[in-house]
């Protein structure tokens, strides 16, 4: 099987769209769907991809300890507003 090439913007483009179908999403998640489309991408690659996207596009973050949950600043601060 051929395996494409990681870039950072392969990274970016399946973590959003992932976080605007779900709401959210981890870097398990984003591996996941990233070996799915082709990319050989291992946990600590994607997840120092998504801490750097994180701190440039303004991601906001949870850690639990063992993994962090990503989303888009916009969603999360609307969701928080409609629950309240």
């Amino acid at each position: 099987m051929t395996h494409y090439v990681l870039t950072p913007a392969a990274v970016r483009e399946t973590a959003l769209t992932l976080m605007r179908t779900t709401g959210t999403t981890t870097t398990l998640d984003v591996k996941r769907a990233l070996r799915e489309q082709g990319f050989w991408a291992t946990q600590a690659t994607v997840s120092t991809a998504m801490e750097a996207l994180a701190a440039d596009l303004g991601w906001l973050w949870l850690s639990n300890g063992f993994y962090r949950t990503y989303a888009l600043a916009a969603d999360a601060l609307r969701r928080l507003v409609w629950a309240n």
